[in-house]
């Protein structure tokens, strides 16, 4: 349900800027409250939106990667974000 109201109203305001901060995970870990259903939707609303704001962990996973397999140095996480906006064709 949260997944379908933000995207309604990605497609509402269609030309407003959309900002998507995909809260799923921390730590290597997902919330317990995210099924896969829920960050599959959260996924597609990352593939919606203009900026994403995902931290480590969640870029980790929507870049598809094993979060303990990465080393989190400043040149890493610039690859991470440059990745992700290519990836979600994000600003």
């Amino acid at each position: 349900p949260q997944v379908q109201l933000v995207k309604s109203a990605f497609e509402y305001a269609e030309n407003a800027v959309k900002i998507c901060d995909p809260v799923m995970a921390d730590n290597g870990r997902f919330y317990s409250s995210v099924t896969p259903q829920i960050a599959h939707g959260i996924k597609h609303l990352c593939g919606c939106a203009d900026i994403i704001t995902p931290n480590v962990t969640e870029a980790a996973i929507l870049l598809e990667q094993d979060y303990e397999s990465v080393d989190y140095t400043q040149q890493q996480v610039v690859y991470m974000a440059d990745a992700l906006r290519r990836k979600y064709n994000c600003a």
